[in-house]
């Protein structure tokens, strides 16, 4: 399964599940190097989601976006999976 199929299942699960979901584009001098793949918010929490395969790593870029998340209270996940997002977000009602 290829990233992008990833994310779009993701996508879809979050989206199903009640989340507002959406994905950045970026291009250009103003990129924000490292930010997440989606972000998702329900119920006033707002999750950080970078998707991988399997295999994935992150780039210097992304852990630095992940520490910062983190650092200021915020929820980052990286989800190579369905599950991971269900596993990690269930608990928002």
């Amino acid at each position: 399964m290829t990233e992008q199929q990833i994310q779009s299942d993701i996508s879809e699960y979050l989206k199903w599940a009640g989340w507002f979901v959406f994905k950045i584009h970026q291009q250009g001098k103003y990129c924000y190097k490292g930010i997440t793949d989606l972000i998702a918010i329900k119920n006033g929490t707002t999750a950080y989601i970078e998707v991988k395969t399997p295999t994935g790593k992150l780039r210097p870029e992304q852990v630095k976006f992940m520490d910062d998340v983190k650092e200021h209270g915020g929820l980052h996940l990286v989800a190579r999976s369905v599950d991971d997002v269900r596993n990690c977000l269930k608990d928002v009602s």
